[in-house]
């Protein structure tokens, strides 16, 4: 998991908006009477900073029925104060493109080598998802990485 090297980065990668981006969506079900909604998931981006300078990014969205986008370890380049994503290798890569705006990150698939058939379900999607800044992840007890943390 990045959790580790985001907190042990933070220090050194003020330049990027790296963190986490997130929030609680409704968990729901199509059924014959309409929407059955039953309980919360969090949609979550987390960008980590990569030794070479670059990023590494875990996102994870659940969409209706159960659908989700998901990514784990994918390297990112930054390029002009957006980050392209790049999921899998050879002729199986895909990109995405994050783009941030005050405290929001925003997701945008790219149109020559898409990614949503390809880490996504059948109602996931990437274009136009928008997650907010939370600042650095917790990790498995809780606490915030932090390189000023005890």
């Amino acid at each position: 998991m990045l959790l580790a090297a985001t907190a042990l980065m933070a220090c050194e990668s003020s330049s990027h908006p790296y963190g986490l981006y997130s929030e609680k969506v409704p968990v729901c079900f199509s059924t014959s009477a309409g929407f059955e909604c039953e309980g919360e998931a969090e949609n979550r981006l987390l960008i980590a900073p990569a030794a070479s300078g670059q990023a590494l990014v875990d996102l994870d969205m659940v969409f209706t029925n159960g659908h989700s986008c998901t990514a784990e370890n994918a390297p990112g380049q930054w390029a002009e104060g957006h980050l392209v994503v790049t999921v899998d290798s050879g002729t199986d890569a895909c990109e995405f493109t994050i783009s941030f705006s005050g405290k929001e990150a925003t997701l945008a698939d790219d149109p020559d080598t898409p990614c949503r058939e390809r880490i996504c379900g059948a109602r996931g999607m990437l274009d136009g998802m928008v997650l907010p800044f939370k600042g650095e992840p917790a990790d498995d007890k809780g606490r915030t990485g932090g390189v000023n943390d005890a």
